[in-house]
């Protein structure tokens, strides 16, 4: 902070706000001063803007403190942030809380919103939110709990008015804009409602968003059976921020002074692009100090404008629910190898490895994993639970699952390349709402792909049948004609087995005969020695004899799960769909007294 504009803000926050007097609250402080959530030593600088500065008046902010700055650059050390959300701005496109059930103590589900433009002073521009442990001294030593604190604030479009700000952090994951029935979530019924439901421990804080800097009042509510019911004494006044003290369990603070720097975008009505005076609010709380040891598992936030600090207050603008991961899921999911064919040829054996990994800092429980199988079909196992040991899943740990299925061809597509997919639900307790889910959408669930690959592949043997001659001249009438005697087989050089073995033989353009069909050829192995003869429709003189040559060839076989094979590329066959071939050429009188070579 520049040194003159920090001492002309410290004067006048004396002179307005009276800083000795600040400390006066009604929730309860910390034991000795300093360790609050302002605490200018510790991790956040609540001094009124959303600049990184080195000092609040004569205090000087510790050397790891963090601002929205921070948050906004994706450097932080926040346990959970939603970094800056952005909202629609002086527009009829803006979304808008509607409706006589759209009121805080009304359950999520109630609420309507519709197109609309709020006034300038309820005109959210963005909101933000982030989670942080206070490392007070000797924290995390036996007897000495470290506390988890919340940040949060927003700016607004004008400052023409006081307005009043609502900070809401939730436990569903699921809470967010329905933009049509099922859409993005199940649970939507129609477009212009909300999904999720309130569970019991979520948190709304209710600010003055003055335009003098100073917030006198601000009350904590939360959720309790049905209803919004005031915080364990949680209300405080003279709520203003002082890092000087540094003592406060609950506080919040709006810039005094115009000119206030923006670490992102802003514009306001003025067409400034630095804060106007009372455009900017921040706060903080102690969550222990509402909930002590056990916090609730928040994973969503969502900043609103009221018409005053009434639990019962009519609801203006408000920013789309951002992910707030204080609690937080999400799950792996791995392909174990290539998929093991079975030894018939008819299935592909898969495996998964996949993993539940709690990404937030609280404990979650009752871990389940919805697995989306190839065939569509879900299986879901519980994988963390009263039978566990331990029964929760810890921060920055998983819990791993696998998952097993047999592909053919009359459950899936393709069975050589299939896709298996897991979501998780947990909760915050024990036998609890699993209001914990991943993926919230967008997010897709996790995914693995296996694939297979089978070795199919197919050979001939052809010789002239020795037994015949292999080529022969015979009398027919008062002709005489050759006919050639041949010997075949199909051989399969795969590891599946080939069926409906298709053949021909080629006696020399144009001429083509039909073979039997074979039934099947198992892997590894040749068909039995089949035999073949023809009368060719042609002399070859090569070589000063009669010689004939024909070829055999495979038309078509059926591989894995039925599939017909493709033919090989290149293809040195007669027909470039052959899948494989062979020739041989049967000389007349092919024998040692003619030729000095033995039959074949």
């Amino acid at each position: 902070m520049n040194y003159r504009r920090g001492k002309k803000l410290f004067q006048f926050w004396c002179t307005v706000f009276g800083l000795t007097a600040i400390s006066g609250l009604v929730l309860a402080q910390s034991s000795s001063p300093g360790g609050g959530v302002d605490d200018a030593s510790l991790v956040f600088q609540l001094e009124g803007n959303a600049t990184r500065d080195a000092s609040f008046g004569t205090v000087a902010f510790g050397a790891n403190t963090e601002d929205w700055q921070t948050i906004t650059l994706g450097t932080s050390h926040a346990l959970a942030t939603t970094g800056i959300v952005g909202d629609t701005t002086n527009s009829t496109s803006d979304n808008i809380f509607t409706g006589g059930s759209s009121k805080d103590i009304y359950d999520v589900n109630s609420w309507q919103y519709k197109a609309g433009k709020p006034q300038g002073k309820d005109d959210i521009a963005h909101a933000f939110a982030a989670a942080y442990t206070l490392a007070t001294p000797n924290c995390g030593t036996p007897g000495n709990a470290c506390h988890t604190a919340i940040y949060f604030g927003m700016d607004r479009f004008d400052n023409s008015g006081d307005s009043t700000a609502g900070f809401w952090f939730f436990q569903d994951s699921t809470v967010s804009l329905c933009t049509g029935p099922r859409t993005p979530q199940p649970a939507c019924t129609k477009a212009g409602t909300f999904s999720g439901r309130h569970v019991d421990g979520d948190l709304l804080i209710v600010s003055d968003f003055s335009t003098g800097g100073a917030v006198s009042t601000i009350q904590v509510f939360k959720w309790s059976g049905s209803a919004l019911v005031a915080a364990e004494a949680a209300i405080t006044t003279n709520a203003t921020c002082n890092p000087t003290t540094g003592n406060s369990s609950l506080c919040a603070i709006v810039n005094p002074l115009a000119g206030t720097t923006s670490p992102w975008g802003f514009t306001n009505k003025t067409g400034q692009t630095t804060f106007g005076q009372g455009e900017f609010l921040e706060g903080g709380l102690d969550l222990n100090a509402i909930f002590g040891a056990n916090i609730p598992c928040f994973t969503t936030f969502m900043a609103e404008t009221r018409a005053s600090n009434s639990p019962t207050s009519t609801l203006s603008d408000f920013s789309a629910p951002a992910s707030f991961p204080l609690c937080s899921i999400t799950a792996t999911m791995a392909c174990n190898g290539s998929g093991t064919l079975s030894s018939d040829g008819s299935s592909v054996n898969y495996s998964w490895t996949g993993a539940a990994v709690n990404t937030g800092m609280g404990k979650v429980f009752d871990v389940d994993v919805t697995d989306t199988l190839p065939d569509g079909s879900q299986t879901t196992s519980r994988i963390v639970g009263p039978t566990t040991t331990p029964n929760y899943l810890a921060a920055n740990s998983s819990a791993s699952f696998t998952i097993e299925f047999a592909a053919n061809a009359s459950n899936v597509t393709n069975p050589l390349d299939v896709i298996n997919t897991a979501t998780i639900k947990a909760a915050a307790s024990e036998g609890g709402p699993q209001t914990i889910i991943f993926p919230k959408s967008p997010t897709p669930p996790a995914t693995g792909e296996c694939k297979a690959s089978v070795n199919q592949a197919l050979s001939v043997i052809k010789h002239c049948d020795a037994d015949f001659g292999g080529a022969t001249l015979q009398i027919q009438g008062t002709q005489v004609v050759a006919e050639v005697f041949y010997t075949y087989q199909v051989c399969n050089n795969g590891t599946v087995p080939l069926t409906n073995i298709a053949l021909a033989d080629n006696t020399g353009s144009p001429n083509s005969t039909t073979l039997p069909t074979i039934a099947s050829v198992a892997p590894a192995s040749c068909s039995p020695v089949l035999k073949g003869t023809y009368f060719p429709q042609s002399i070859d003189s090569t070589l000063g004899r009669y010689a004939f040559t024909d070829t055999v060839r495979v038309t078509g076989a059926n591989g894995a799960f039925g599939v017909a094979l493709t033919a090989p590329t290149p293809n040195a066959c007669p027909s470039s769909t052959d899948l494989a071939c062979a020739s041989v050429t049967c000389p007349v009188a092919y024998d040692s007294t003619c030729t000095g070579n033995p039959l074949p």
